[in-house]
């Protein structure tokens, strides 16, 4: 990361997503059918509101895109891994999380309806709870992938992530 400079894409990104829930609100939930095993809110409820703390938790998230990854990464120095990204992000906001994917999970109530903010689980062939990003709506969510892309926005209507979601689970900071 560049001291002094402006990252274009990074901006860009923030930009984006804030001129989203500037301009019209939140972005419509996804269609239920789209993403199997998340809480979506019941169709005629109106979008939930974004709170302070889970509007800086997804600035700060999407501010990192771009930063590389390092299994066991827990620094922008460093670079990080899923869980270590989503434990700094978090601690930035004052929440304290533990430190592995599983660990997060165990230590975070289930969501009941899917929001920004919101954590979310993926499960690989090592089993449950190995992956974690960070919801930050419109079907969207931020962590870091891996060694060749970094910390990244994803969309959860790609087949991948739609086919190894685990759980969501909600910050109790947020509610």
């Amino acid at each position: 990361m560049r001291m002094g400079c402006i990252d274009h894409r990074r901006l860009l990104w923030v930009v984006s997503i804030f001129s989203l829930w500037i301009g019209c609100g939140m972005p419509p939930p996804a269609k239920a059918s789209t993403l199997p095993g998340i809480p979506l809110p019941p169709q005629r409820q109106k979008a939930p509101e974004i709170s302070g703390i889970a509007a800086k938790i997804i600035a700060d998230a999407v501010a990192m895109v771009g930063d590389r990854y390092r299994w066991g990464g827990t620094s922008p120095r460093t670079g990080f891994d899923c869980s270590g990204f989503v434990q700094y992000i978090l601690a930035k906001a004052g929440i304290q999380v533990p430190r592995t994917a599983d660990e997060q999970a165990g230590a975070l109530p289930p969501a009941r309806h899917l929001r920004p903010g919101d954590l979310l689980f993926f499960r690989s062939p090592r089993g449950p709870y190995t992956h974690v990003g960070i919801y930050i709506g419109g079907s969207l969510f931020v962590s870091a992938v891996d060694r060749r892309v970094g910390v990244q926005v994803e969309p959860l209507t790609r087949p991948f992530w739609r086919s190894t979601l685990d759980g969501v689970r909600a910050l109790p900071a947020i509610g």
